[in-house]
């Protein structure tokens, strides 16, 4: 499950002394980038196979979590976490092709988006997030924990904001449920 940190500010520090103005995200995925088939043959000579569990401390911007559960499906997992909270402040993307996807915010939401075509979808958010929720399914149920002001009730579609509307949150299973969870 990948969480997103609260925001920071010029005069607050996350646990390893990041500021906004100390923010290396955009150079990290700019490496990311620039290494990646390094990073995706180094990921691919480890060993890595289906139905392994993977935990990757201080997963940066996330860019690797995709190459490793690609390694691990289709009945694999992988979970980001990264103690600046600039490296996850931001907009998350979850998506798999072969199993299900669970992520999660603690802070802000700046938009999130989580697909699979082969399993179901959990999404844990605060009670006071504010979304512009979509969430589809073909094959599966979906529901909230979180009131949604529905704008357009088809089935197998929950369409409409959350707590006012904001940033878009859209999750997408093809084949499985989708569930909206409100952390305790």
């Amino acid at each position: 499950m990948m969480r997103a940190a609260p925001a920071l500010t010029e005069s607050s520090a996350g646990l390893l002394g990041d500021t906004p103005l100390r923010d290396y995200s955009r150079k990290l995925s700019s490496f990311n980038s620039f290494a990646k088939p390094e990073l995706r043959a180094l990921i691919a000579s480890v060993g890595l196979g289906p139905g392994m569990r993977i935990l990757d401390a201080g997963c940066g911007t996330g860019e690797a979590l995709p190459w490793l559960l690609d390694e691990v499906n289709p009945s694999g997992s992988v979970v980001g976490i990264d103690l600046a909270a600039a490296h996850v402040d931001g907009k998350i993307r979850g998506q798999t092709s072969g199993g299900s996807v669970e992520c999660g915010l603690v802070g802000i939401n700046r938009g999130l988006s989580a697909t699979t075509s082969g399993g179901s979808i959990e999404v844990t958010l605060p009670r006071a997030t504010t979304a512009n929720l979509e969430a589809i399914t073909s094959g599966g149920s979906i529901t909230s924990e979180l009131p949604v002001a529905i704008t357009e009730p088809q089935e197998g579609h929950l369409k409409g904001p959350i707590n006012g509307g904001g940033e878009q949150l859209t999750v997408q299973a093809n084949s499985g449920n989708v569930t909206i969870h409100a952390s305790k």
